[in-house]
């Protein structure tokens, strides 16, 4: 087991390990290190970060200097930096020596292929001028052409758990070659089912090879895996006395299940975002509020888990190209959308889990910017703010009614469950109603079915004998009767 007070000793950040002297860091120079290549600086002012963030500062003079970290700091606070620049420092140090091989010498392992493209686009942009390489690999796009594009040689890629691992146990990706490893939102991985995955390249890839966890909360489990795996490792929070960004505003209604869509639309209207996610806990609400908010003027998108690959990346670029106003998304789907300039989040559903409150918050006030963080509290999802408030802490949630204004909003939506009127007779047809017209939680059976459709089927009518058919019957029966009444009195004589 891990020493977790040792732990909490070394991952203090204002604290060194005890025998070893702090690396420094001027961060009045910005990234103007000695530590760090020349080109990389200029890269590094192109993509626009000037002054390193708190996790930058904290980690970047043990990273750059090959050490293992495991690093725990909030959602959009800076950790994707901290890895790139890393990763970038070391292959260029390599290439001044020749000693770059052909296969990639850095692994970065993702739990979605959301974010796995969105770091990739990160260190493209930052790589583009250093003659270094990237590659995402994920599943649901064409197999083979990604192989080769890994045999043909490329420095670093960016990937999912299930694909590479398949790449590497076909020896397509030699885990021998890997200089730098790196294991992003490890708290995910967990909560996931990929730890099994992450840990088939820590437990093969060279003992010399640089290691790096990061994760958004301060996972024991985290702890675990960095315990067992990384070279005596630093420990490094980032983690304010506050686990949410101040910049965010955060705002808890009360409203019953009933109304929370008008609440919904309501808010919508009034703040007007120009970027906004809104969280739901099921695919099938999700689905249910896209329905209901298009159909009352507010333009939304939805992304889910089994949204075709293509048309996933399709969305995530209209997002980032200012195109969508407002996402509705659940938990998981969501951890790949690092999307600059979200200035709302709304929880339409409050999570089950906890830590998925800071995630979820977590897509706004990024880098520096301010946003607002907004949760309706129902009876369906009404317990999981006692079990938020447990992790705020000292600054938990304050909830408030509603604006009563909302009361006088129209639902013009139809009933996304109506179903088209059968054909037939009027007495079939009041044997079927329709289902309430509410927002559903979802059972999980048909959550794994993925089912989409708004419409229950329809039981047919059970088909009945007409008077016509039954009179036909009667007298076919009697006249077998007849006959054999005739033919049987001949027998016995």
């Amino acid at each position: 087991m891990v020493d977790n007070q040792n732990i909490e000793k070394n991952s203090n950040s204002k604290d060194a390990v005890p025998n070893e002297p702090k690396p420094t860091w001027n961060t009045e120079d910005g990234f103007n290190s000695s530590i760090v290549n020349s080109r990389l600086t200029k890269a590094i002012a192109k993509m626009g970060w000037q002054t390193p963030t708190e996790v930058q500062e904290l980690c970047l003079p043990y990273t750059l200097a090959g050490k293992d970290v495991a690093g725990f700091a909030q959602t959009g606070t800076g950790k994707t930096a901290v890895f790139l620049i890393t990763v970038a420092n070391r292959v260029l140090a390599m290439k001044a020596k020749n000693s770059s091989p052909k296969q990639p010498i850095c692994v970065v392992l993702t739990p979605t292929r959301e974010l796995a493209i969105q770091i990739e686009s990160d260190a493209r942009d930052l790589f583009k001028e250093l003659d270094i390489s990237s590659l995402a690999v994920y599943g649901g796009v064409d197999y083979d052409k990604q192989a080769k594009a890994i045999t043909a040689g490329v420095d670093v890629i960016v990937a999912t758990p299930g694909r590479s691992r398949d790449y590497a146990s076909k020896n397509i990706l030699k885990r021998s070659n890997i200089e730098i490893f790196v294991c992003d939102e490890a708290d995910r991985m967990f909560d996931m089912g990929f730890i099994d995955d992450v840990e088939f390249f820590l437990d093969k890839i060279p003992d010399s090879a640089q290691k790096l966890l990061f994760s958004a909360t301060t996972n024991d489990s985290v702890k675990e895996l960095a315990f067992e795996y990384l070279n005596t490792p630093e420990y490094i929070s980032a983690q304010p006395d506050s686990i949410t960004p101040e910049l965010i505003d955060q705002k808890a209604y009360i409203c019953d299940a009933q109304n929370k869509l008008r609440v919904m639309i309501g808010l919508l209207k009034e703040h007007n975002p120009s970027c906004a996610i809104i969280f739901t806990n099921t695919k099938l609400t999700g689905e249910w509020l896209e329905f209901k908010l298009n159909n009352n003027g507010l333009d939304t998108d939805l992304i889910t888990g089994d949204l075709p690959q293509r048309k996933r990346i399709n969305l995530i670029k209209r997002i980032k190209a200012g195109k969508v106003k407002a996402l509705i998304a659940t938990d998981v789907v969501s951890r790949g959308l690092h999307i600059a300039g979200v200035t709302h989040v709304y929880n339409f559903d409050l999570p089950d889990d906890a830590s998925n409150y800071i995630h979820r918050i977590g897509r706004t006030a990024r880098a520096g910017a301010s946003g607002c963080a907004v949760s309706l509290v129902c009876e369906d999802y009404g317990d999981n703010l006692d079990k938020i408030n447990q992790l705020l802490g000292d600054a938990p949630l304050a909830t408030e009614w509603y604006d009563p204004a909302y009361d006088s909003i129209k639902d013009i939506a139809r009933n996304p469950y109506e179903q088209k009127k059968p054909e037939a007779t009027a007495r079939s047809q009041g044997k079927h109603k329709h289902r309430k017209d509410q927002h559903p939680k979802g059972s999980q059976k048909s959550q794994r079915r993925g089912k989409r459709s708004f419409t229950k089927p329809v039981a047919k009518p059970q088909q009945k004998l007409s008077t016509t058919t039954n009179q036909s019957l009667s007298l076919i029966q009697l006249f077998k009767k007849f006959i054999s009444a005739i033919f049987g009195k001949g027998k016995s004589s």
